[in-house]
C-alpha cells in the first residue's frame, strides 16, 4: 500500500458533460462554452484533457478562448440519458454547473438518419478539488487462474510501413490454411490494435476471407499492429505463408487515397494447447476529497444528503447532488405527475413538460374533450371550441363549419333518409320533434336564406 500527498494552489476539477435526451445516438458534434469559469480546460494548443464515456470514436479542440469542440462517431451508437465525457481543468475557483454552457450543433441516429430536433446537453457535475493537502491511499491485489482450453492460435495483422494513416481496409485469405478463425456467420473473434480506433470485421465464409476496416481521425503510423484474431487449428498450428493479405483501400488523415498502398503481413502466430494460466491485477484507489455523498454540499453541488440521496424519493437530493426537478420521474412536491422522459406537451392525456396533468385549454385533444383550441377556447364558441372544451352546435350547421347554408339541408336531408347516420339532434332536428326528416332539411333550408330563424333542442 502506498500514499502520495500533494498541495495545490488552484482547484483542479473534473467536469462532467451530459446527453440529457432519450435519443439514439450514431454521430454528435456540440461544443463547451466555459468562458464564465475563469479557468481552463487542460491540455496545451488546441489539445484538451476530455475522456470520452460512450465507446466511441471521439475527438476533442480547445480554441483557448473559452470553448471545447467535440465531435463523436460510432457504428454501434449509444442512448443518452448518459454521460458523454469527463474533462479535466484547472480554475481559480471551483465552477457550478450553469457556468458552462453545452450547445449540440449537429447529430445523427446509427443508421445516419439527422436527429430533428437536436437533443440537449449540459454540464451534470463539478467535481473539485484544491486548496488543501489531498491524500490517497492505493493497494494492489494479484490473483491467478488455470483455465482450460482447446487448441487455440492468435493471428496478430501488422502495417510493415510508416504512411500517415486515417483510413484501411484489408482482407485476410486463408484457403490455404488447416482450420477457421474463431466466430459463427459473420462474425468473427477480431481485436482492433490501433489505439484511438474504430474498427469493424466480418468473415465471408464462403470465400474464405475476413475483411477488416479501421478510421481514425487522428490517424496512425507503421510500423503498428492492427488487428488480432482467434484461430481454431485442425491438427497443425498455422504459419503466416497460409494467410494471404490484401489492402482494399487505403487514405491518409486527409481522407486522400494512399498511393502505394500500406504494406501488411502477419507478423505473429501464437498458439497453445491444454491451458493456459492467466493473472489479474487490481488496483483500488481511494482519494481522501469532498465527493458526492459525503453528506456535504461541496463546490459544483446542489444537494448532498449522504446515504439520503435518492433517485426515487419525492423531494430527495438525488444521487448525482442535483436538486429534484421535473422531469426526472419522481413525482415531487408542487408536480401533478412526473412520467420523465414521457413528459410531452403534444401527446394526448400525457404528463406535461412543466409536470401539471393534461387540462382543458392546453391546445391537445385528450380523452373527454370534443375540442381543444387553446386560448381560442371561449364561452361563445366563435372558433368553434367552448371553454369546457365541447363542441359549439349551432342550429341547422349539420356539417360543423358554423355557417348554415344549402349544403347542411342536403346533409339533413340525407340524413333524414338514412344515407348518413352523422347528423346530431342538436344541429339537425330544427322542428324540435326529436327525428331528423325532409321536414328538418326544408327549415334547414329556409334557414339559410334567412326565410326562417332556427331553434334545435339541446343534446
Amino acid at each position: 500500500m502506498s500514499f502520495a500527498t500533494s498541495a495545490q494552489a488552484q482547484v483542479t476539477c473534473n467536469v462532467t458533460v451530459r446527453l440529457d435526451d432519450a435519443v439514439s445516438v450514431g454521430s454528435l458534434q456540440f461544443n463547451v462554452d466555459y468562458s464564465a469559469t475563469g479557468g481552463d480546460f487542460d491540455g496545451s494548443g488546441g489539445s484538451v484533457s476530455c475522456t470520452d464515456q460512450t465507446g466511441s470514436i471521439a475527438t476533442f479542440f480547445d480554441d483557448d478562448a473559452g470553448t471545447v469542440d467535440a465531435a463523436y462517431l460510432t457504428f454501434a451508437g449509444f442512448t443518452g440519458p448518459t454521460n458523454l465525457a469527463i474533462c479535466s481543468m484547472t480554475a481559480p475557483v471551483a465552477p457550478l454547473p450553469t457556468d458552462f454552457v453545452v450547445t449540440v450543433t449537429d447529430g445523427s441516429d446509427p443508421l445516419t438518419t439527422p436527429l430533428n430536433p437536436l437533443p440537449a446537453a449540459s454540464v451534470s457535475k463539478v467535481s473539485c478539488s484544491g486548496g488543501g493537502l489531498t491524500t490517497t491511499t492505493t493497494s494492489t491485489s494479484t490473483t491467478s487462474s488455470t483455465i482450460p482450453l482447446n487448441a487455440f492460435c492468435w493471428i496478430r495483422v501488422s502495417m510493415t510501413s510508416n504512411e500517415a494513416t486515417g483510413s484501411l481496409q484489408y482482407e485476410i485469405g486463408y484457403n490455404s490454411a488447416l482450420g477457421e478463425f474463431e466466430g459463427s456467420g459473420g462474425s468473427v473473434n477480431c481485436q482492433n490494435l490501433v489505439f484511438g480506433s474504430l474498427g469493424t470485421m466480418a468473415d465471408n465464409e464462403g470465400a474464405e476471407h475476413v475483411g477488416v476496416a479501421i478510421i481514425s481521425l487522428m490517424g496512425f503510423t507503421g510500423p503498428t499492429d492492427l488487428t488480432r484474431c482467434g484461430w481454431l487449428p485442425y491438427g497443425a498450428d498455422p504459419v503466416p505463408g497460409d494467410f494471404t493479405l490484401t489492402v482494399v483501400d487505403a487514405s491518409d488523415t486527409g481522407a486522400s487515397p494512399i498511393t502505394p498502398a500500406p504494406t501488411i503481413e502477419v507478423s505473429d502466430i501464437l498458439c497453445w494447447d491444454g491451458s493456459v494460466t492467466t493473472t489479474t491485477t487490481t488496483s483500488t484507489t481511494t482519494t481522501l476529497a469532498p465527493y458526492c455523498g459525503d453528506g456535504y454540499v461541496d463546490p459544483g453541488e446542489d444537494c448532498d444528503d449522504g446515504v439520503g440521496n435518492s433517485d426515487t424519493t419525492p423531494d430527495a437530493c438525488r444521487t448525482d447532488c442535483t436538486s429534484p426537478l421535473c422531469g426526472d420521474d419522481v413525482v415531487d412536491t408542487g408536480e401533478g405527475c412526473d412520467d420523465g422522459a414521457g413528459n410531452s406537451d403534444t401527446t394526448p392525456d400525457a404528463c406535461r413538460t412543466d409536470c401539471g396533468p393534461a387540462w382543458c385549454g392546453d391546445g391537445i385533444l385528450d380523452s373527454l374533450e370534443d375540442c381543444d383550441l387553446g386560448p381560442l377556447n371561449d364561452p361563445s364558441g366563435s372558433a368553434g371550441c367552448l371553454d369546457d372544451c365541447t363542441e359549439l352546435m349551432i342550429c341547422g350547421d349539420a356539417n360543423a363549419d358554423l355557417v348554415v347554408t344549402a349544403s347542411d339541408a342536403q346533409r339533413v336531408l340525407a340524413a333524414g333518409v338514412g344515407l348518413i347516420s352523422e347528423c346530431p339532434v342538436a344541429r339537425c332536428d330544427p322542428s324540435q320533434d326529436g327525428n331528423v326528416t325532409a321536414g328538418d332539411a326544408q327549415r334547414v333550408l329556409s334557414g339559410a336564406v334567412g326565410l326562417l330563424s332556427l331553434q334545435c333542442s339541446q343534446p
